[in-house]
């Protein structure tokens, strides 16, 4: 088992745990990046048999989970994490029928995206589904603290004057004050 933890969560204020359980290592190197740059500490799994005892274990914001995998199957994960949280959860695959996700959203999933996808719109719908939760991002980086989910910037514990769009583009902002590369250690 392969699993790998970003080590920047408490240095840059990220607040929300994204669990990505994936066997195609370069996709979800891409989504860790993304979501690192959005804001999100993410962890890794590319074998569904210890998917859901981490869930447990871990209590993630959020988990992205792909349908084949070795070790054990995305609905049967699906299925196994329903039984003990309702952790939000897309699933990700390369099964395009209609059948498929309408399997997995009676399964429990709260939302489905189609592979190939592109990492923005993965972000996009992480970030959607947890606003949907309850579950919105804060980010902190310096003093300061911008809000997407109820457009809120506070500096020092002080409101900021701003518009909605300058709320959303701060979280635009919060990549280019984080340190671009990834960083990540074996766990296993």
């Amino acid at each position: 088992m392969i699993t790998c933890r970003d080590n920047l969560g408490e240095e840059t204020g990220l607040t929300k745990k994204i669990l990505i359980v994936e066997d195609e290592l370069k996709l979800v190197e891409v989504l860790k990046e993304y979501l690192y740059l959005a804001g999100f500490e993410t962890f890794s799994l590319c074998n569904g048999a210890e998917a859901a005892t981490w869930v447990r274990e871990n209590g993630p914001s959020l988990v992205l989970l792909d349908l084949m995998l070795p070790g054990r199957n995305g609905m049967d994960i699906c299925k196994d994490i329903r039984a003990f949280s309702g952790v939000p959860i897309i699933m990700m695959t390369s099964r395009i029928d209609e059948i498929d996700r309408l399997v997995g959203l009676e399964l429990g999933a709260d939302d489905y995206i189609c592979k190939p996808f592109s990492p923005r719109e993965a972000v996009g719908r992480v970030k959607a589904v947890l606003r949907r939760t309850g579950e919105g991002l804060a980010v902190k980086i310096a003093g300061l603290t911008i809000d997407e989910s109820c457009h809120l910037a506070t500096l020092a514990g002080n409101k900021l004057d701003h518009s909605a769009v300058e709320v959303a583009s701060g979280g635009q902002m919060q990549a280019h004050l984080q340190p671009a590369a990834v960083h990540g250690e074996d766990l296993s």
